[in-house]
């Protein structure tokens, strides 16, 4: 069944919050390339049970400062409950196919999420419908998927480097279906923000998830392989508190305001961006199907979410 549109959520954006969205996309830019550099200091289920913790700790302390109740109702746990799961397996499957794959591959295929949270509000949210412009958006960005790992994949059987390419491809696909799974949570998290504050529903999907990573870490004995440096520190510090804080908050309070179909074509910048970032602060190689690929997914975003129909 699908949920009521809300009246607030067709308001026009104010250019005060299409600046406050392009700066997130900038910033999810940088999510792949500094969860690859904090990679290097933990390994993946050490990575996401801190980033969890540290996110709660941001998202805790801002809805105590403003005062905003966060105790669940009766009937809620089992919702928020789901949400946190497909919220761990797709943060789970974004950090183990980063570590796979390169950061800037891991980019592109990210910055899908756009593209499937199109789809999965076709089935799921009143009033947002495919069109035939939106259907091209698609095909545009998925031709940008190919485009990206497919050259690469298709080289290393050529030159008998296969299992390298293959677990590459493999990593990538991975991030694929996380993006994926991102589309399906947000459109969830728009219905159920109909009901619940921004700050409640991620206080929960994140203190419901973080117990769950921290015993995979702790079962996978992955606190005695971690090793901690500078640079280490300070990305994992980025996708803790500037992504699973600072950003999530952000994105999710604006959600329950707008319709994100209005606000998702300044997303177009996130995997151009993060492409730049990964050349510059990790050293990946900008050969040309990754430029095309990432070039694909921004116009296939822009195209799907600047429609008005």
């Amino acid at each position: 069944m699908k949920s009521a549109t809300p009246a607030h959520n067709i308001l026009a954006p104010t250019p005060a919050t299409v600046v406050l969205v392009s700066l997130l996309a900038l910033l999810w830019g940088g999510n792949s390339v500094f969860i690859k550099v904090g990679l290097r200091a933990m390994p993946p289920f050490s990575l996401t049970a801190v980033r969890l913790a540290l996110g709660l700790a941001v998202i805790g302390c801002w809805a105590l400062v403003r005062r905003i109740p966060l105790r669940l109702q009766p009937g809620e746990l089992l919702p928020h409950a789901t949400l946190a799961g497909l919220f761990l397996v797709q943060v789970l499957a974004l950090h183990g196919g980063t570590h796979f794959t390169l950061a800037a591959h891991s980019t592109v295929m990210m910055s899908t999420y756009p593209l499937f949270t199109s789809l999965f509000a076709h089935l799921l949210i009143a009033g947002d419908r495919l069109t035939p412009r939106t259907v091209a958006g698609l095909g545009l960005g998925f031709a940008g998927v190919l485009a990206t790992f497919a050259p690469e994949l298709m080289a290393g059987w050529a030159s008998g480097t296969a299992p390298a390419a293959a677990s590459a491809a493999a990593g990538s696909a991975l991030v694929l279906g996380s993006a994926a799974l991102l589309g399906l949570r947000t459109a969830v998290s728009k219905r159920m923000l109909h009901a619940v504050s921004a700050e409640k529903l991620l206080f929960w999907m994140l203190l419901l998830s973080l117990p769950a990573a921290a015993a995979l870490s702790l079962l996978a004995g992955e606190p005695a392989r971690a090793r901690f440096d500078v640079g280490g520190l300070l990305a994992i510090g980025y996708v803790g508190v500037v992504i699973a804080g600072f950003c999530f908050l952000t994105w999710t309070a604006v959600l329950a305001r707008y319709r994100a179909s209005r606000l998702t074509v300044m997303f177009f910048a996130t995997p151009l961006s993060g492409v730049l970032l990964s050349w510059w602060i990790i050293g990946d190689p900008l050969g040309p199907s990754l430029l095309l690929g990432a070039v694909l997914v921004a116009a296939g975003i822009f195209v799907n979410a600047s429609d008005r129909s």
